[in-house]
């Protein structure tokens, strides 16, 4: 579609005067034989409007040939062209997405048609690729998990022991705050062995989840890795007396 004409109004610059600047364009105020009033051409005088009407025409009567010859410099000038392409998306993103999702709505049929093509023509590079991903997406959610553990080794704790209260129907829960605060209470230290745990520490089960304990702030401590490994799933009472708490 050929846009409507519109008449050029700025200042007045002579053809010498422009060639003196080293102006590309300039605009001497009178229309051309044609009629238009528009700039000028500093290289040959021509108009600029005819020039543009003129490039319109020819491109319809020889619509092969002017795509034809686009595409070989394209080809040719690629390292320029795709650096030209580039820049014109950044600095025009928005406008770039619109036409994008425009077009693809309009040929979702024949683009869809094409990638079959593709896929039934290229299925074992399409299955490795597709398995590709899938293993990239993996390894970046493993990724991910491994990184959110790491920052929050106080919640993962409290979900284990939740989680295993949960299946064995034992009920109760905790939240990393009041393992915090537990850690206050103790003083930083195991009850059983007095040792520092302030490098590290396991939560424990007073009255084992496995015998019938819950998994509520009341029946959980703070021990030493050493500890909770000896107390693992003895009883309390049994547990205190071989440390010599109980008689």
């Amino acid at each position: 579609m050929v846009e409507a004409y519109v008449a050029h109004v700025g200042p007045i610059v002579t053809h010498a005067e422009a060639k003196a600047a080293g102006l590309k364009r300039y605009f001497h105020g009178r229309p051309c034989r044609s009629g238009h009033l528009s700039e000028r051409y500093t290289s040959n005088q021509q108009c600029v409007a005819c020039v543009d009407a003129y490039s319109v025409k020819w491109k319809a009567e020889n619509n092969a040939r002017f795509y034809a010859y686009s595409a070989e410099y394209r080809h040719s000038n690629k390292e320029r062209e795709t650096a030209r392409s580039l820049a014109w998306r950044a600095a025009n993103r928005e406008r770039f997405d619109a036409n994008a999702t425009a077009w693809q709505a309009r040929n979702r049929e024949s683009i869809n048609a094409r990638n079959d093509v593709w896929r039934r023509a290229n299925f074992k590079a399409y299955t490795a690729a597709r398995h590709i991903r899938e293993e990239l997406r993996k390894d970046i959610i493993k990724a991910l998990k491994d990184a959110w553990r790491k920052r929050n080794p106080e919640r993962l704790r409290t979900y284990v022991h939740n989680r295993r209260a949960r299946l064995k129907a034992s009920g109760g829960s905790h939240t990393p705050e009041q393992i915090k605060a537990m850690a206050g209470l103790q003083r930083h230290k195991c009850p059983n062995c007095k040792t520092s745990i302030k490098n590290g520490y396991e939560v424990d089960h007073i009255v084992p989840i496995s015998k019938g304990g819950s998994s509520d702030i009341s029946n959980i401590q703070l021990l030493c890795k050493r500890c909770n490994r000896r107390k693992h799933t003895k009883d309390p009472i049994v547990w205190a007396m071989e440390h010599g708490r109980l008689l």
